[in-house]
């Protein structure tokens, strides 16, 4: 039996004994009405395909032989309903990242119109594929409402969507397809930044830095950071937008200490992530300023040399500068046996002058290569002063 939303294939066997049958008659009703109707009369075979039916109909058929002496008495009756019609597809489909937009996608679409040749949908099916090419991977099926959301998409990537309507007749001949951007994943927080006064010989800037923050199945990674400062426990902040790995805050008032946070900053629509927790750092009080930088070759032992330093304001008491050599321009990597110290009590501009004669009074490192000299006060404040000397 062939049965289609409109149309049933019939069949029997003719009837045993009696005289030879001329033809046969195929009555039909739908199902729980009351008399037969003829469908189809004369019908020489013994099989009939019911044409013109209604999808989704329940029917009963019966069929009676005859020749010249009369009918006969109608067969056993057949029941038997027809297909529905495959749906529509869905209309007005749309997709849109959700909620976390960094791994979900909201759909919704509209019922599909139901017409002569199509049924309504009684559930849908949706389908993704990463960049909208190869084949489909269903997401969810048996959804009976008009919208659903589909998880675990991998971060900022092009995905295809597609939506079928389905029916006891079957799915529709081409379902409905859209696209959507999955965002990208809000950075983690930085650690707490490292926070140090800037050995220049100010006493108003402090250097930060910071390492970049984990990135995690939630967290992906900062493509920029703000920093935020404020005089300690004052919660007035000021921030600076736009940092990069470090960063030095200027313009800060001396011998203060600072609050610092890190915030990490990327192209997701719910960036920036939070703040670090604070570190507490706070500027040198003693500026300085240097004379008679020492620059060029120099052997061990060698001497005659003179670097001078004023200093605001005056050190108290005996505090004097002590002069590091260093392998580093950008680092005071001081070693004791390196240190020479001397102090004299001549003024430049009103100021004291602490003068190294630090070639006739301690020697320059035993190993040779490139060195530099840093000046660095009692209370830590300092500065290079000088150029790169080469020790031979």
């Amino acid at each position: 039996m062939t049965i289609t939303a409109t149309s049933i294939g019939l069949s029997w066997t003719a009837p045993a004994g009696g005289g030879p049958v001329t033809a046969y008659t195929v009555l039909y009703r739908t199902t729980g009405s009351g008399s037969f109707t003829i469908l189809a009369d004369p019908v020489s075979g013994t099989s009939y395909n019911a044409t013109g039916l209604v999808p989704t109909t329940s029917y009963d058929f019966a069929v009676c032989a005859r020749n010249g002496a009369g009918p006969s008495a109608l067969s056993g009756i057949v029941t038997q309903a027809t297909l529905g019609e495959v749906p529509n597809a869905p209309g007005s489909f749309a997709a849109a990242a959700g909620s976390p937009a960094y791994s979900t996608a909201s759909l919704s679409w509209a019922a599909p119109a139901t017409d002569s040749t199509h049924g309504p949908a009684a559930s849908y099916t949706v389908s993704f594929r990463l960049n909208n090419t190869g084949s489909w991977t269903v997401a969810q099926s048996g959804i009976t409402g008009t919208s659903a959301s589909v998880t675990g998409l991998a971060h900022d990537s092009l995905y295809g969507f597609k939506v079928d309507a389905i029916n006891s007749a079957g799915t529709n001949v081409s379902g409905s397809t859209t696209t959507a951007t999955t965002d990208y994943a809000p950075p983690n927080a930085p650690a707490a930044p490292a926070v140090a006064p800037v050995n220049d010989g100010t006493t108003t800037k402090l250097a930060v830095t910071w390492s970049a923050p984990a990135t995690d199945g939630t967290h992906d990674a900062a493509t920029g950071y703000n920093l935020q400062y404020s005089v300690h426990a004052a919660n007035s902040w000021t921030t600076v937008s736009g940092v990069t790995s470090g960063a030095v805050i200027t313009g800060l008032s001396s011998g203060t200490s600072y609050d610092v946070q890190v915030q990490a900053t990327n192209a997701s629509t719910t960036s920036p992530g939070a703040w670090s927790s604070t570190t507490t750092a706070s500027t040198y009080s003693t500026a300085m300023a240097w004379y008679g930088t020492p620059a060029g070759s120099y052997t061990h032992g060698s001497g005659g040399h003179v670097v001078s330093v004023s200093t605001t304001p005056n050190p108290s008491g005996s505090v004097g500068v002590n002069f590091w050599w260093s392998t580093s321009a950008t680092t005071n990597t001081q070693s004791a046996a390196e240190n020479t110290s001397r102090a004299s009590g001549g003024t430049d501009n009103g100021y004291p002058v602490f003068t190294n004669v630090w070639g006739e009074y301690a020697t320059a490192p035993t190993a040779t290569g490139t060195y530099y000299i840093w000046a660095i006060i009692g209370d830590g404040s300092g500065a290079l002063v000088s150029s790169a000397i080469t020790v031979s």
